[in-house]
């Protein structure tokens, strides 16, 4: 069944109100009107609301059903021609973006032209929610690699930190107390954007792993919390190994949960309880006199011992089974989900030959899409 057919069936009132709110927009024969004057704009310079090229692909020849022409010599994706009203117009996307080239020189015909185009994106976006959700259920998708990004960040302020040189409490000036801030704050962004970089690459790392798409969703493990996602990939109750840094990883996920989650510790460990005779105490004592479980800590935070659990981790990770996977992730190559891809995953690690091969392949096709060389 067509994309078409489908929302035609799934949602036939929503169809009616897209069929009335493109009525303007008929098909017309591409060049049909050759010897006219015509004008080109670039989309993204016009004084209109955007509309994404894909968008203006699926709601003309997948939901209208006209037809396109595809120009690998102009590299161009798509020419897709149309009247709107009795004016003749031709979409393109090409390598500079996305382009209008029409009779209309009025500038609120445009408009008026683009504002049906946004109300028919919105009621495509309300058609497609069935047919997106099959494609992800199925695993036909791409996650974005944001890895690298991620990782730059927690580098930036692990280096904020050490150029602040953490200091001893003794004899603390005021200067040196808002200097001790600035640590405790840019330790707290460091372990923030560690573990954002650390969640990135366990989902991406799923299609190395085998699941089943009809058992178990990548949308459920995706907004799953840091803990799900580690037992998912590396399974540390089944390997000592991969327990043994659970929990080295995890004593430093509490010390950025507090600060992730308001600045309260977890269960009980915020509240101070007022006890009649006594006064006010803690609902247990510290269990160590590491002093990073208050906003500025008695002792001194051991941003060392922060950074040698995070080195000596990675040192292992990278050095263990998972380092071809590790690698791919680290070319900054986004993720596809689909069958087809995973099995070209699977070969790709089982030698640096075959990595080696995957990687310079994959970089090639994304040079020629990105420089449209089709």
């Amino acid at each position: 069944m067509s994309i078409k057919d489908k929302v035609i069936v799934e949602n036939p009132v929503l169809w009616d109100n897209f069929k009335k709110c493109t009525a303007d927009i008929t098909e017309a024969i591409l060049e049909e009107n050759i010897g006219g004057k015509m004008y080109s704009y670039k989309v993204k310079h016009l004084s209109v609301e955007y509309i994404e090229p894909y968008m203006i692909f699926i709601i003309f020849c997948k939901l209208k059903g006209f037809d396109y022409s595809y120009k690998e010599s102009d590299k161009t994706l798509y020419d897709i021609s149309f009247r709107y009203q009795n004016y003749y117009c031709v979409f393109s996307y090409e390598k500079l973006g996305l382009i209008l080239t029409t009779e209309i020189q009025e500038e609120n015909v445009i408009d008026e032209l683009f504002k049906k185009l946004s109300s028919a994106g919105r009621i495509t976006n309300l058609l497609l929610k069935s047919v997106i959700e099959e494609a992800i259920n199925d695993g036909n998708f791409t996650l974005e690699n944001n890895s690298g990004l991620l990782r730059q960040r927690y580098l930036y302020f692990r280096e904020k930190v050490k150029e602040l040189k953490p200091i001893s409490h003794e004899l603390m000036s005021l200067r040196d107390i808002e200097k001790h801030k600035e640590v405790i704050f840019n330790t707290q962004s460091m372990l923030d954007a560690y573990f954002s970089f650390h969640e990135n690459i366990l989902i991406l790392l799923l299609p190395f792993k085998k699941f089943n798409k009809s058992l178990e969703k990548i949308t459920d493990l995706h907004s799953a919390n840091w803990t799900k996602k580690y037992n998912r990939i590396f399974n540390p109750h089944d390997n000592p190994v991969y327990m043994h840094w659970f929990d080295k990883l995890k004593y430093l996920k509490e010390l950025r949960n507090k600060y992730a989650h308001g600045g309260f510790e977890k269960k009980k460990g915020s509240f101070y309880p007022h006890i009649e005779g006594v006064g006010v105490i803690p609902v247990q004592p510290s269990e160590s006199d590491r002093g990073i479980y208050s906003i500025l800590p008695v002792n001194d935070i051991d941003f060392d011992e922060i950074c040698k659990i995070i080195d000596e981790y990675e040192s292992f990770l990278f050095g263990s089974d998972w380092k071809r996977p590790l690698a791919i992730l680290k070319s900054g190559l986004d993720i596809r989900y689909d069958d087809e891809y995973i099995k070209r995953l699977t070969e790709a690690i089982k030698s640096e030959e075959n990595l080696e091969l995957f990687l310079t392949y994959e970089f090639k096709l994304f040079d020629h899409e990105v420089n449209m060389d089709w």
